[in-house]
């Protein structure tokens, strides 16, 4: 079976003698506390009531010298083993062999010389909300080892590491107020203390830390960098679901008092919620505001929201997602418009002298752009739009936004007309750079090939978009001197991969390729290659009358009102030849 290890001190041990014999005895492991690597062993009680299984142990309760599993290395037996409060107690009986490895076990540990033990099983971290939580130790062997050096090494630079993540930054005492802004916000400097960790680990791996544990620091790392997006259905599909969305936006920071709203059409209301109203009553007010849903047909489509509405989802957008924070944003005034594209550049070449000097014009085409409606349903119940205790205005923005930008994020990178969606992403563009994995698994090689797969002028500023499963596979890689090629965030620097930033894009699945086993990693220019032109406001249609077949609800019979909130816009690959993608695993 296979075999996790820790080396630890023996807490509280001493050598004690009856009637001859020789004991040790202490604690192998303690609960409640870090051990050297980090783990804090105690009871995950969502599963058990203990945290040590000796059911395998039991079976033949030796004291072996250095793991080695022979009669010639069996330094003595437990008398005694046991799970209490403070952890696992045991009391073994040395033997009284003469035999070398045995006697020189015997007296060093009698002498005070040695004071470490090793266990050997199997370790599991079954609580996601504490990943250095050890819930459960199934232990196989119990051995006397000598202690490497320095083991605490490895524990100290991952506790500082991740202790200086967690810490937020102050200035004089006073800790900064949290900002929101499209730019990168400021991370801690935790070079020193990873560069200690990565140090420790690749001189102590094998004694000191199993894949599983490494798997674990590198997925704790990632979560402090890259905070997991809420994994709530966006937007809810019921109105319990926005009911309790909304109790638990109530009582966060975002949900501060609404502002009246001064533009001149939104003086109209003053706010959301008399908005809300107005539609549902269809109140003269609205008379000039309908929209068109597709051209050439009424404007029927719904009402356009005022200013304020539209500019607070807008500004969410780019939080909700990285891809309009770096995509080209077009607004366009039509349905349907031509775009300049260049195709060549500029050719040049040597003339004899007075030869036919060769012309020398670039060439270019034309990128025609056709919006396409994007519609978001939000179901609520009539209490929702009565209560005053919410801002309307901010807590519906964030429903549509989140909803909005994370379908513009997918089409962007991955759509497929053949497949049903109204564009064609980066993924299936043609004339995309396409870069192949070398081997079984990525490698530092086939970054490099993406990286350099792009010219000098399309790489300028160029950006690598990935998932938060393909980044923790890149942060395991080094280049050719040594070096990982993820660099973490230092200051106002964004983290790197090989010195190019990137974001985290969460549409991006694992499911790509052939046998649908892959990832992708994206590299190119988004503010220059990649279009998002939005056509007019955001719009909104307010139903009390709605149907919906897909579960049977009623909005009439069920005393709630629907609203759909809808946004024509234009997502377009201008130069599919700034984009390069690998494919990896």
């Amino acid at each position: 079976m296979d075999r996790q290890f820790k080396i630890l001190p023996i807490e509280g041990g001493k050598i004690t003698q009856e009637n001859g014999a020789v004991y040790l005895e202490g604690y192998a492991n303690t609960k409640g506390q870090a051990d050297r690597y980090g783990d804090i062993p105690a009871v995950y009680k969502a599963k058990r009531d203990y945290v040590y299984d000796l059911k395998e142990y039991l079976k033949n309760p030796v004291l072996l010298v250095d793991h080695v599993n022979a009669i010639d290395h069996v330094a003595g037996s437990m008398s005694e083993i046991r799970e209490d409060a403070r952890g696992l107690y045991f009391k073994a009986k040395f033997s009284t062999s003469d035999y070398p490895v045995v006697e020189h076990a015997r007296k060093i540990y009698t002498e005070g010389h040695a004071k470490g033990i090793s266990i050997a099983g199997k370790f599991h971290y079954e609580n996601p909300d504490a990943p250095n939580q050890l819930t459960l130790a199934e232990i196989y062997e119990i051995s006397l080892v000598a202690v490497p050096a320095d083991p605490d090494a490895l524990a100290e630079a991952v506790q500082k590491a991740l202790r200086q993540l967690s810490e937020p930054k102050t200035d004089g005492g006073t800790m900064e107020p949290e900002t929101k802004t499209v730019a990168a916000p400021a991370a801690p400097d935790i070079n020193a203390p990873l560069g200690e960790l990565r140090k420790t680990l690749e001189a102590r791996l094998e004694d000191c830390i199993t894949k599983d544990k490494v798997e674990k620091l590198v997925e704790d790392i990632v979560k402090k960098v890259h905070p997991q997006p809420s994994t709530r259905t966006v937007p809810p599909q019921s109105p319990e679901e926005v009911l309790e969305r909304a109790e638990a936006f109530k009582s966060s920071p975002r949900n501060t008092s609404e502002k009246p709203w001064t533009s001149e059409y939104g003086k109209k209301f003053g706010s959301m919620r008399n908005f809300l109203l107005a539609a549902k009553e269809r109140s003269p007010l609205l008379a000039d505001t309908k929209t068109i849903m597709a051209e050439g047909t009424p404007a029927v489509g719904g009402y356009l929201v005022p200013t304020e509405f539209y500019t607070e989802v807008m500004r969410l957008l780019v939080d909700a997602s990285p891809i309009m924070g770096m995509a080209n944003i077009l607004p366009m005034s039509t349905w349907k418009r031509l775009l300049p594209r260049q195709l060549t550049s500029v050719a040049i070449g040597w003339v004899t002298e007075g030869g036919t000097k060769s012309v020398t014009n670039p060439t270019f085409g034309q990128l025609e752009q056709v919006a396409k409606v994007m519609a978001a349903v939000v179901k609520c119940t009539d209490e929702l739009l009565r209560d005053s205790a919410i801002n309307l205005t901010a807590f519906l923005a964030e429903l549509i936004s989140e909803a909005m930008a994370l379908e513009i994020e997918r089409v962007a990178l991955l759509g497929d007309t053949s497949a049903g969606d109204p564009f064609t992403g980066i993924y299936k563009s043609s004339g995309v750079n396409v870069v192949s994995m070398s081997g079984s698994s990525v490698s530092f090689d086939d970054i490099a090939d993406l990286i350099f797969s792009l010219n000098a002028a399309n790489s300028q500023g160029a950006t690598i978009a990935l998932s938060r499963a393909g980044l923790k596979k890149l942060m395991k890689l080094k280049d050719t001197i040594g070096n990982y090629i993820w660099q973490p965030p230092a200051g106002s620097v964004p983290a790197t991969v090989w010195n190019v930033p990137y974001v985290i894009c969460p549409t991006i699945t694992s499911t790509l390729g052939t046998a649908s086993d892959m990832t992708a990693a994206f590299y190119g220019r988004f503010n220059r290659a990649l279009i998002i032109s939005p056509r007019e406001s955001l719009a909104v249609k307010v139903s009390q009358d709605a149907y919906d077949n897909s579960d049977n609800s009623n909005a009439f019979m069920q005393d709630q009102t629907w609203l759909r909130f809808t946004q024509a816009l234009s997502i377009d690959v201008a130069q599919p030849s700034a984009f390069s993608y690998l494919l990896f695993k």
